[in-house]
């Protein structure tokens, strides 16, 4: 039996004009290796401070922001680290 990867049955945000389908197959893949990615993208996105302007694309054509901060607050309880949280709240809340 082949085993199926979520994240490979989505199309990809930049053809479709959302991270939505992205951003729930991301949710759904609850794997050591997923959350570390998770951890990894979101430290470097605060670190370079682009999480408050993040877009996507070749051409920084797809704004992220408004689809990923509201998504990266549903998220259940650990999924982010607590300052990582924080600094998402702070972003989402002022």
């Amino acid at each position: 039996m082949k085993r199926r990867h979520p994240a490979t049955e989505t199309e990809s945000p930049l053809t479709t004009g959302t991270l939505t389908p992205w951003l729930e197959a991301w949710a759904k893949t609850r794997t050591e290796a997923a959350d570390l990615h998770l951890a990894d993208a979101l430290q470097c996105w605060l670190i370079e401070g682009e999480l408050a302007d993040l877009r996507l694309g070749f051409y920084e054509e797809l704004h992220a922001t408004p689809e990923l901060l509201p998504w990266l607050l549903s998220l259940e309880p650990g999924r982010i680290g607590a300052a990582q949280l924080i600094a998402v709240e702070h972003l989402a809340y002022g």
